[in-house]
């Protein structure tokens, strides 16, 4: 008797690394008549301040999965190293969420000039 080796399929990353191969079951069979899945690793430019930022390559791949319904056409972009970023906002229970930026001096988004990845090209 062969024992079929379970898949553990935790992450989208997961799903999108063996949608190929996902080919039995009523749940697979209908997950795949709803949506596509599929990944590829994409390159972005990041500048010297984000690279040094995040001790990451200049010229830089990342892994991303995209999922598409393919009746509504809605699609939706998961990208990996997105999950290392560190989550730097807190609350203790009863007080108010607390601001890592110290009010945008220290955002990403508020210096997306040099602290925003662009496309090659």
């Amino acid at each position: 008797m062969q024992l079929k080796a379970q898949l553990r399929l935790e992450r989208i990353f997961d799903v999108a690394h063996n949608w190929n191969s996902l080919n039995s079951g009523a749940n697979v069979a209908a997950l795949k008549r709803l949506f596509v899945v599929s990944g590829s690793r994409a390159s972005c430019e990041a500048g010297p301040e984000l690279a040094a930022k995040y001790k990451v390559p200049q010229d830089n791949q990342q892994y991303v999965v995209s999922v598409t319904n393919r009746y509504t056409l809605e699609q939706t972009w998961f990208n990996e190293a997105r999950t290392q970023k560190p989550h730097t906002f807190s609350q203790v229970p009863g007080t108010e969420i607390q601001d890592p930026t110290n009010n945008g001096a220290k955002c990403d988004f508020c210096s997306w000039q040099t602290l925003t990845a662009t496309d090659p090209g």
